[in-house]
């Protein structure tokens, strides 16, 4: 038997439509693979921790048949969206009486999106199509809220992402529909596409990595004009985009991100100051910035002679 397996990985992509991929909706949870045994069930995620015992109304899994093992994401619904904090705070539980107390009142729903193994054979070579028709017909045979099919689009995944992303949900994932089934691997055939938000930031300094590359300490006021700059995260790049950028021009100090930059904490002994250059930088829902903006936006000059 084909166990323990674990979660293929999707790569970053932009919305786009394509005739060959399935568009489905990127649930906002905790990704978990699940196995029908003769008398029990498991449930594990990506470091095959053990998840079984955080979730008993889980135990309708047994409805299917024994040598099946399924993919998808645990959540808990609001609404028909799903909400990250309730079903992290779920998860966290300890304690077996808060457990089922939990189970009964503030149950998880498992969205299932994929079929890695029925009645003991191993599907992960047969397409995502295949796979998906086979999971379909098995999810409507088990009578119970808890376990959801997800469904999906062909063709339109930019009309399926604004109105999904409009909605509130976290994304999309975009699958291949002859995609093979890699376990522990990230593979282009699954794409993530989150929503991004733009900051302005400008770039005090930055920080060489053992790599040759560098990493930008961005800043900006996140509380309107002549607010204290706050660290906003890191962004990577390579010598020759930081040289065509900017150039040092001393040394800063880099502080947590919770702590306001002010003028005086510029001065330090380490990274290398940068002279004011202003960015937009391109942001995911992580705090951290993921990507270097290829847009330069210059400093403005106002009447005093002072940047504005």
């Amino acid at each position: 038997m084909m166990e323990p397996l674990t979660p293929m990985l999707a790569v970053a992509a932009e919305p786009f439509d394509s005739p060959d991929y399935l568009f489905e909706i990127k649930w906002d949870g905790i990704r978990g693979l699940a196995l029908v045994q003769q008398r029990s069930w498991r449930l594990w995620g990506r470091g095959e921790t053990e998840y079984a015992e955080r979730y008993p109304e889980l135990d309708v899994l047994q409805q299917l048949p024994p040598g099946t093992i399924l993919d998808g994401e645990l959540v808990r619904l609001r609404g028909g969206k799903a909400d990250f904090a309730a079903v992290l705070r779920r998860h966290q539980l300890t304690g077996s009486r808060k457990i089922r107390w939990a189970a009964q009142h503030e149950p998880v729903t498992y969205v299932v999106f994929d079929l890695l193994q029925i009645r003991g054979r191993s599907l992960i070579r047969q397409t995502l199509r295949d796979r998906r028709r086979r999971l379909e017909e098995l999810l409507s045979t088990a009578s119970t809220e808890c376990l959801l099919f997800s469904q999906g689009v062909e063709q339109t995944g930019q009309s399926f992402f604004d109105h999904v992303v409009a909605q509130g949900h976290e994304g999309v994932m975009a699958k291949r529909l002859d995609s093979r089934y890699l376990p522990g691997k990230r593979a282009a055939s699954w794409r993530k596409i989150k929503p991004r938000q733009q900051v302005v930031c400008v770039v005090i300094g930055y920080r060489s990595n053992r790599h040759g590359g560098h990493e930008l300490a961005p800043a900006g006021c996140t509380q309107g004009r002549g607010a204290p700059l706050c660290w906003r995260g890191r962004s990577r790049t390579d010598r020759s985009a930081l040289a065509a950028s900017c150039s040092p021009a001393g040394p800063v100090r880099l502080r947590p991100a919770h702590r306001p930059l002010r003028a005086n904490s510029l001065l330090g002994p380490s990274g290398h100051l940068l002279p004011g250059q202003v960015f937009r930088l391109d942001r995911r829902r992580s705090p951290a910035v993921s990507v270097l903006p290829a847009a330069l936006i210059r400093p403005r000059t106002g009447r005093d002679g002072h940047r504005g």
